[in-house]
């Protein structure tokens, strides 16, 4: 029942976003305005440095697909990179891409054989206003340590996450099946928290809208699917460009 209840929720859509803006990283001075014009640069020289404020503006990331979810429980590369802008980990990465804490309050500590690590949650808040718990982060962790895991193959951590414990509403202990340092430089920046409740919910209503169907059609309906965008083994498909 418990692996059913996971590959289901693998397929789930929830807005189960974290807008960690309560007790996350102090933001630097931001940039001091000037009126005067920025200072010319000679060809083959580089600018200098700035002092590490943080100013304001716009970008634009190039992602190379569509995006399925908005949660962890169903997470493929793109929706991954989409998700890691709008997300909160436990830890993100600096402007040097060395992992500080984020969702925690500090650093985690670690038993002297690598394997325990205690992690304290700051203060924080889903974009519903639901305080973020250690439960969540159970939850989400529990998820990627599923058998059947749907996140990106490199969230997954069945082979190395042994438990991961609720101590009380703000404490989460993972214990490792042995010392694995990656777990700090990238499974605690790469794994957004997701909310239980909001996660739970969906399930809730997606078996309730299943309850009654008919098996045939269901079978039907996914090989009318699969008809359509598969092609015949041993068929090429030639694409096009729209002359329009």
């Amino acid at each position: 029942m418990r692996r059913t209840k996971w590959n289901a929720l693998a397929f789930l859509f929830s807005g189960a976003l974290i807008l960690a803006a309560c007790g996350t990283q102090t933001p630097g001075d931001s940039v001091e305005e000037s009126d005067a014009p920025p200072a010319s640069q000679e060809p083959g020289t580089s600018a200098a440095p700035t002092d590490g404020g943080q100013g304001t503006g716009t970008i634009t990331y190039a992602i190379d697909g569509g995006l399925t979810t908005l949660s962890n429980a169903l997470s493929d590369v793109p929706t991954a990179e989409a998700f890691g802008f709008i997300g909160a980990a436990l830890y993100q990465y600096d402007a040097t891409l060395t992992p500080v804490p984020d969702l925690a309050a500090d650093l985690c500590e670690t038993s002297e054989d690598g394997i325990v690590w205690t992690c304290t949650l700051t203060e924080a808040k889903f974009h519903n206003g639901d305080p973020v718990t250690a439960a969540d982060v159970v939850f989400t962790y529990e998820i990627a340590k599923s058998p059947n895991c749907r996140l990106n193959p490199s969230a997954c951590l069945e082979t190395f996450l042994e438990s991961v414990t609720e101590v009380d509403e703000t404490t989460v202990e993972f214990t490792l099946t042995g010392p694995y340092a990656p777990f700090a430089t990238a499974s605690l920046p790469g794994l957004s928290i997701d909310s239980e409740a909001v996660v739970t919910a969906a399930y809730d209503e997606f078996v309730g809208a299943a309850e009654g169907a008919d098996p045939a059609e269901v079978t039907a309906a996914s090989d009318a699917i699969t008809a359509a965008t598969v092609a015949p083994e041993g068929e090429e498909e030639t694409f096009e460009a729209d002359p329009a």
